[in-house]
């Protein structure tokens, strides 16, 4: 069985390299989809595929296929491309993250996502983008910092889609990929992400219907607020000041008790040393509920979440009078 896949995996890679370097993408394409295919759900396939320098040869077509996609509609798309690279990562973890950064997928996808710098409408291109690099980033520092070091751009399209979209796999996409950046890159990714308009943009994940929510999204937007109010300044009051302060303790109640202890733990770091925020959070209605979440099991995430937030809420308010 091995060493059928084996067989078949560099038998595709081998097809991908030449019709990619022939020019015939419309067939490099088709066999982008034979590899996703081949690699959904099966460690051993992904992991031939990999061994068969499948990343570089998938890295190889988008690279080639992005400048062909802004001709037009009609012109072949890399998205297939970007979701074999997903698959490859959700089944080899870091070694595929690895391939990735030798092999230059990182820029490759980064172009992907920005269009090659042309202004066009979030696209299912630029969602497939945003998917390949939210595994990519996924506790990485370092595939997180070749995404940052794109000057910005790469934030901003991420910020775009997350602001546009109604979508919700790529609102995932996005923020996952978001949030990724911002508890890897640490000041520096806070800074890019809210000069680029993100703040409002988080606001408005959390604000979404829920038909438009996934469970995974929401605890990305609830990680990144949590990261964003971590330090006073100007940007924790902005991000107060956009609505996500009510977002924030309707998520309270929410059915998933992960999402509930996040929403809570934002809202501690909101809270904190500050009587103007604990008062918003006081108004917004979110101490019943956080009273409610200490009747989850002692010493769960949702209990201790929501005792710290308590406490900052308390300690604030008692101070201000």
């Amino acid at each position: 069985m091995a060493s059928a896949l084996a067989s078949e995996a560099s038998r595709l890679v081998g097809q991908l390299r030449r019709h990619t370097r022939s020019g015939d993408l419309a067939a490099a394409e088709s066999r982008c989809f034979d590899l996703a295919e081949l690699c959904r759900g099966r460690a051993v396939a992904s992991r031939q595929v990999l061994a068969a320098g499948g990343m570089k040869a998938l890295a190889e077509y988008m690279a080639a296929a992005v400048v062909h996609w802004q001709d037009g509609p009609a012109c072949t798309r890399p998205e297939e491309a970007a979701l074999a690279m997903s698959l490859l990562v959700q089944c080899q973890g870091e070694e595929a993250r690895r391939a990735a950064l030798a092999c230059g997928a990182m820029p490759a996808l980064i172009s992907m996502l920005t269009c090659g710098g042309s202004p066009q409408p979030a696209c299912r291109t630029q969602g497939a983008a945003a998917l390949a690099l939210s595994f990519l980033t996924d506790h990485n520092e370092e595939c997180s910092r070749e995404v940052l070091s794109a000057s910005g751009s790469a934030i901003s399209w991420l910020v775009q889609l997350l602001s546009i979209s109604s979508d919700h796999d790529m609102l995932e996409a996005a923020m996952c990929t978001l949030n990724n950046l911002v508890v890897c890159g640490g000041e520096e990714a806070a800074g890019l992400f809210a000069d680029a308009g993100g703040l409002s943009a988080l606001s408005r994940s959390l604000s979404l219907p829920p038909s438009m929510q996934t469970t995974t999204m929401l605890l990305s937007a609830c990680s990144a607020a949590t990261q964003l109010a971590f330090e006073s300044g100007p940007r924790v009051e902005s991000l107060a000041a956009s609505g996500a302060v009510s977002s924030l303790a309707r998520l309270l109640r929410h059915h998933d008790a992960d999402v509930a202890a996040r929403a809570a733990n934002a809202l501690c770091n909101l809270a904190a040393d500050s009587p103007e925020r604990s008062a918003a959070i006081l108004k917004a209605g979110a101490v019943p509920p956080l009273l409610h979440l200490l009747r989850q099991p002692p010493g769960s995430p949702a209990v201790m979440a929501a005792v710290l937030a308590l406490q900052n809420v308390a300690a604030n308010l008692e101070e201000a009078c």
